[in-house]
């Protein structure tokens, strides 16, 4: 593999270990802001892009301790698409060029996106449930930062936006649910039909509503204008949480029930992930998250929640391109590589149905 600007501390953090609930294992809240004396990103040229640039990351480095600057043009395909995966974007960055810039600290867990949509974008990942924790932290940057920057403000629309949708608050909180005992009952896309909690936005993984893939589920606020930050997380995390005791429920029914066509799935994505010879990344997430369903219920032994959870993440495109040095991704490859790591890693498991 080419030699690669990520910093080494973003390959060796356990995100994982920290997760303390397998249900929830991540929340993610991202602010966006834009300079007023500057148009947005898209409407700069080189040379503005360049002096901006050069402004937010001298503050961002100041106010960030031990902070990682990478420009953007320094950054191979394979080191951005690294970047996404890890901070589970929804935009890629595999156009971002010169003039714009990625800053991480040693947690592996805030990224500053500098000129990629809009001029800043500061996000934090959260694995242990610690909301006010980490919208703290996020503020008290964001205050630091004004104390110099003028941010684009209007009254009427609050911070402005390169996406007219998101502003005012300009805050995206966003709470990652693994629920296949729901899913895999048919019982989830009922709850989501008669719970349509107004102001959250269902989605999976991928970015689509109806895909589950790997049996999660993702919550964002709908909406940032006209809510306040408080009332954004209360009505997200109310419904996360009634999300989770809906998915324990169903869990200890499926414990009590042990129903054939559940056991059966178990016992084929046992089958899939020790024994296929390749494995493209849908079967394999799904084939994970049925085989942490097992663990839960009792009929899968020898590995632990946090283990499967590091698994589910890693075997991801450019997480498995990393781990076997790989210099491209070429999905057949790719397919086969994951196939092994998998067989490696879940060597030790055994099925007790």
């Amino acid at each position: 593999m080419e030699k690669t600007e990520l910093p080494p501390f973003l390959f060796h953090q356990g995100l994982w270990d920290k997760s303390a609930n397998p249900l929830w294992p991540l929340s993610t809240f991202v602010l966006q802001r834009n300079l007023s004396s500057h148009p947005f990103p898209q409407k700069m040229d080189q040379a503005e892009l360049g002096k901006t640039v050069t402004i937010l990351q001298e503050l961002v480095l100041k106010h960030v301790d031990s902070a990682h600057l990478m420009p953007s043009e320094t950054l191979s395909p394979l080191d951005k698409e690294f970047l996404f995966e890890h901070f589970f974007c929804l935009e890629s960055f595999q156009n971002a060029n010169k003039g714009q810039a990625f800053i991480i600290d040693p947690t592996a867990n805030f990224l500053a996106q500098l000129n990629i949509q809009d001029h800043l974008h500061l996000q934090l990942l959260d694995q242990k449930g610690a909301w006010e924790k980490n919208w703290e932290q996020l503020s008290k940057l964001e205050n630091a930062l004004c104390s110099t920057l003028e941010f684009a403000y209007s009254p009427k629309f609050g911070y402005l936006t390169a996406d007219p949708t998101r502003c005012g608050t300009a805050l995206t909180a966003s709470a990652y649910l693994h629920l296949p005992a729901l899913n895999r009952t048919g019982q989830l896309k009922e709850w989501l039909a008669k719970n349509k909690e107004e102001g959250v936005i269902f989605r999976g993984l991928q970015g689509v509503a109806d895909d589950f893939i790997g049996d999660f589920l993702v919550l964002s606020n709908a909406y940032t204008l006209g809510l306040s930050e408080e009332t954004i997380f209360h009505t997200l995390h109310n419904t996360a949480t009634k999300l989770v005791l809906e998915e324990k429920a169903q869990r200890e029914q499926l414990k009590k029930e042990a129903p054939f066509e559940i056991k059966d799935q178990v016992c084929r994505a046992y089958g899939l992930v020790m024994h296929s010879y390749q494995l493209h990344i849908k079967e394999a997430l799904d084939a994970l998250s049925l085989i942490q369903l097992g663990l839960d219920l009792g009929w899968i032994t020898g590995i632990a929640h946090e283990q499967l959870t590091h698994l589910f993440f890693h075997c991801r495109r450019a997480h498995l391109a990393f781990a076997f040095k790989e210099k491209t991704l070429d999905p057949n490859d790719l397919a086969r590589k994951r196939a092994e790591y998998l067989h490696t890693h879940l060597a030790n498991i055994q099925i007790t149905i």
